[in-house]
């Protein structure tokens, strides 16, 4: 019985950590490809941050396998908890972040470092016997060393604390992006942020499994069958991840050429020539049309053209062009031209990414539909 334990935590255990590194492999791969672009940078930043959730899982084996390896190892596992939320936290931060840039803050890398080196620096002052006897006791405190005990094997509070803290950090950036997106780029795909928001319930999901070790013996929390479900919410995060990151699914919001120093002159346009230059431009048949393409047509810079579209038609950039899209679709409906065409090819001309992302606007405009008829 206790061999088929060992055997089921060293197996749920060693899944996510390959699963990490073999993440990790197809976003270098997708880095070498995209190396000079933006889309590069994040594939190296996400194949980073998979090397160091591999190593996180491999810290979790090595707890349960091997005792002596974990007692030098330990400090080092505490940098490593909290480095993997920060990479993932800045691999959010950098696909989110909206017309008001700010670097990444160094604090975020300081205080893990300093931690880290609070614990190795004490752990060398005590003696090896009695760092073993505590990874072999699975965290009992030691009378006679209590204080360093707890900091020694506090790591799973310090893995709790920060999934929790930059789980509300990630959430607080996905809801500013998805205010401020919906006036930028009418790619309803690409801009949706429900991958993200799922992002975030899987790290929530894996903090039950560790947390429970802070009131159950380890041993039996281990040993339990449920360690299997804990670690299936790691393999999907890591399987989500790299899917959206290779299939670019997302959108940076860049502004457009002199965006913030061009003044806003409020007067510039009026309803007329912009329906007018809507007719004959047909910039929504762009399924990648961002609100700074129309910006430099008119000279304007987004802040502006964006408030104008709000005031105008009481609607956001994405949902005024695509209210168009479904129009033009309309069209090519009863057009001749088109009478052998398929619906997703209409779909396409109609100026939307995919039949997914047209399903989406439909969707959200039948549910308009529906509020405004109650």
């Amino acid at each position: 019985m206790k061999d088929s334990h060992y055997i089921l935590q060293l197996t749920a255990l060693s899944g996510p950590m390959f699963s990490a590194w073999v993440c990790s492999a197809l976003c270098f791969m997708h880095y070498y490809q995209t190396r000079h672009t933006r889309q590069g940078r994040l594939s190296g930043l996400l194949g980073y941050t998979f090397i160091f959730g591999a190593l996180c899982w491999y810290g979790a084996v090595l707890y349960i396998s091997n005792y002596k390896l974990f007692v030098y190892f330990n400090p080092f596992f505490f940098l490593i908890l909290m480095l993997d939320q920060v990479l993932l936290y800045k691999f959010v931060y950098t696909i989110t972040h909206t017309k008001q840039r700010r670097r990444f803050k160094r604090i975020h890398y300081i205080i893990p470092l300093a931690i880290t080196l609070f614990i190795g620096v004490w752990s060398v002052t005590i003696p090896f016997e009695m760092k073993y006897r505590l990874v072999a006791s699975r965290g009992i405190i030691h009378p006679e060393y209590p204080v360093f005990s707890l900091f020694f094997s506090s790591s799973t509070f310090v893995f709790c604390i920060y999934n929790i803290l930059y789980s509300i950090l990630a959430f607080r950036r996905a809801n500013e992006y998805r205010r401020e997106v919906i006036n930028y780029s009418a790619d309803t795909e690409k801009t949706s942020v429900r991958w993200i928001y799922s992002l975030i319930v899987l790290i929530i999901i894996i903090i039950p499994i560790p947390l429970a070790t802070i009131f159950y013996p380890r041993n039996i929390v281990f040993g339990s069958p449920l360690i299997i479900l804990g670690t299936l919410p790691a393999l999907i995060q890591h399987g989500l991840l790299t899917y959206n990151l290779i299939s670019g699914n997302y959108v940076i919001i860049e502004p457009s050429t002199g965006e913030e120093s061009k003044p806003i002159i409020t007067a510039k346009l009026d309803r007329k020539k912009f329906e007018k230059y809507i007719r004959e431009k047909k910039p929504y048949l762009d399924p990648k049309l961002k609100i700074t393409d129309m910006c430099l047509d008119f000279g304007t810079n987004r802040s502006y053209l964006s408030a104008f579209i709000n005031q105008e038609y009481r609607m956001n950039f994405s949902r005024y062009i695509n209210r168009l899209r479904l129009e033009e679709l309309q069209h090519l409906r009863i057009n001749p031209t088109h009478k052998n065409d398929n619906t997703i090819d209409l779909i396409l001309h109609a100026g939307f990414s995919s039949y997914r992302s047209y399903v989406r606007v439909k969707q959200t405009e039948n549910s308009h539909t529906i509020l405004i008829r109650a």
